[in-house]
């Protein structure tokens, strides 16, 4: 055990944990770097070869070991940390991923599979899945988890995980080999391209899923229980994935000019614009399709603009098109997949696609919220900021903002500069909005350089002056009512009052509005401003005469008050109501001396 490594690592917080160990993210105060920490508590043995196996791997898809070393009864193995997110997270949040996409990363886990495989003793990995496939920032997969593995065919032999593994490795007779890692590769294919966790009649619905015959016909040779019927080798696979690579994109295009033949000959008005270059009409096209179909998403629509980006795949403008006809209807989410299938190709080197990137990595910085919407994912986020050749000032600064969001190793004065420098270039109501949310998020690690308070303050006016529509305006009014809430022994009660009502205004459902009526009379009395919240209670029991919550709550300012006369029979106005099921209920009862039978 290195000593002075041990006293150098602080632990930070658990990050992962499983049946063997638990996984801490953790700094190395003497290299300033985050390092990654698994204690293998239950098998120490397994451990202790797991570090033997890393120890001599160098590969830039695969974990880099720093250290081993004992604590009490659990070996401990420290890695360089990977910020990012697991296929299997991917998946969870974003359904499931193209064809094309699985082929990108089946190629990378090919190329991994290959080296481990190429080693002398072979390295059987034995739990190849989604949840140990890491997309690191820049996209790139990092197989990770090596606590299954073994050498060669030697050595014990471990389950790995039921539905990946195959059924070899669950047969205690069975001999697991590197065509064992094909099985659990091609399961983890099928996964990303179906979004399904794998079962035993995988292939009764592969129509649903639109997958190649080609792609299907690999999947099924990596799958085959017998090993014998196999595909051989991950070179192999990776060949055989490569050649599909390049048939999609070919066949894509092919499909695309097929369609544009039948269409075009059915296409209204299509004859006036025979005279226009293809790329141009396409678009045109585009346009006029989407005209007919307001406020919903048009297929027809959508291939129009595929077809105009396949047929200049070098120009930005059709793909931003088709961005922005997405956001439109309200599927910002869909569109951010469907232009990953042509960015993360080889073939994407369309000039002047800085903005497009810019546009992309801040979607995924801000998130949406509301029907259709999607969480922030800063990871995904400094993917595309970071494909940036001459990022603009905001680019730069959002590029550094995704870093730190997605875990990258920093300083709190390097993020407060680097936030600085994003307000100077913010200008749209959406990156106001989003720099207010990384002070609300990072506020303790600044407030030493900053009074958050004041600095959140000054962003909610600048938001007040941005927001250009009702969505922006009711989403301005719900963090300044949220904000003054969090802040009213600083700045009084009165501007989350005034904020409160402003943003009733705006809720569409009853129960949201009687939520704050509620609240505001619960505030009023909790601040001592008695006759206001009399006043405040029975407006709210008379503006909703049906809601139990009122007459509970007014019963407890009652009671609290000392009259008990009151508070029973507010008591018994909810209990007429249905009150009965809510908790407070019954504690008001309790102290009421009521409802006790």
């Amino acid at each position: 055990m290195n000593r002075d490594f041990t006293e150098t690592c602080h632990i930070l917080r658990k990050i992962d944990g499983g049946g063997e160990g638990d996984v801490y993210l953790a700094w190395d105060s003497r290299h300033s770097q985050y390092i990654a920490i698994k204690r293998v508590k239950s098998q120490v043995l397994g451990g202790l070869l797991e570090g033997e196996i890393l120890k001599n791997l160098d590969h830039p898809g695969l974990p880099r070991l720093i250290e081993v070393f004992m604590e009490k009864d659990s070996v401990c193995l420290a890695m360089n940390y990977i910020p990012g997110i697991t296929v299997k997270e991917y998946i969870k949040r974003h359904g499931r991923v193209s064809e094309r996409q699985a082929v990108l990363w089946g190629i990378q886990l090919c190329s991994i599979l290959c080296y481990l495989h190429g080693r002398n003793p072979a390295v059987i990995h034995c739990d190849i899945k989604p949840a140990n496939l890491m997309i690191s920032k820049g996209g790139t997969l990092t197989l990770i988890d090596f606590g299954s593995a073994k050498l060669g065919k030697e050595g014990n032999k471990r389950q790995g995980t039921r539905g990946y593994a195959p059924p070899e490795q669950m047969d205690a007779s069975g001999q697991v080999d590197e065509q064992s890692d094909i099985y659990s590769l091609g399961v983890t294919l099928y996964h990303m391209a179906t979004g399904n966790h794998p079962a035993e009649n995988q292939w009764a619905d592969d129509r649903n899923y639109g997958l190649s015959n080609g792609f299907v016909r690999l999947l099924q040779g990596c799958m085959k229980s017998e090993k014998k019927d196999r595909l051989l080798s991950a070179a192999e696979v990776q060949k055989r994935l490569h050649r599909l690579k390049v048939r999609r994109f070919r066949n894509r295009c092919g499909a695309a000019v097929l369609c544009a033949a039948v269409m075009i000959s059915i296409y209204i008005g299509f004859a006036g614009k025979k005279g226009q270059p293809a790329y141009t009409r396409y678009l045109s096209m585009a346009q006029e399709e989407a005209g007919k179909e307001r406020g919903k998403l048009s297929g027809l629509a959508v291939r129009y603009f595929e077809m105009a980006i396949n047929e200049q795949p070098g120009r930005a403008s059709a793909y931003e098109c088709l961005l922005e006809y997405f956001k439109s209807v309200g599927k910002e989410k869909e569109g951010l997949q469907v232009l990953a299938e042509f960015i993360e190709a080889k073939e994407f080197s369309a000039a002047g696609k800085e903005h497009l990137l810019m546009t992309m990595g801040e979607m995924y910085l801000q998130g949406k919220e509301g029907d259709g919407g999607y969480s922030p994912d800063p990871a995904l986020a400094y993917r595309y900021l970071s494909m940036q050749q001459k990022p603009s000032g905001i680019g730069q600064a959002c590029t550094e903002i995704a870093d730190i969001l997605s875990g990258g190793t920093y300083k709190p004065a390097e993020l407060q500069k680097v936030l600085e420098r994003f307000e100077q270039k913010a200008f749209s109501f959406r990156q106001i909005y989003f720099l207010y949310r990384v002070y609300g998020q990072k506020g303790q690690e600044l407030k030493t350089f900053k009074d958050i308070d004041e600095v959140q303050r000054s962003l909610i006016r600048k938001m007040e002056t941005k927001a250009g529509n009702a969505y922006d305006n009711k989403t301005v009014l719900r963090e300044k009512a949220a904000f003054y809430e969090r802040t009213a022994d600083r700045y009084g009660l009165d501007p989350w009052l005034e904020a409160a009502d402003q943003y009733m205004n705006v809720m569409e459902r009853e129960e949201d509005r009687v939520g704050i009526q509620r609240k505001k009379a619960r505030m009023l009395a909790e601040h001592n401003r008695k006759k206001e919240a009399e006043k405040a209670y029975g407006a709210l029991i008379r503006r909703y005469p049906e809601d139990p919550g009122g007459y509970i709550d007014y019963g407890f300012y009652l009671a609290s008050e000392g009259r008990k006369d009151m508070a029973v029979e507010m008591y018994r106005r909810a209990e007429q109501l249905g009150g009965r099921k809510d908790t407070e209920f019954r504690r008001l009862g309790a102290i009421l001396g009521e409802g006790s039978e």
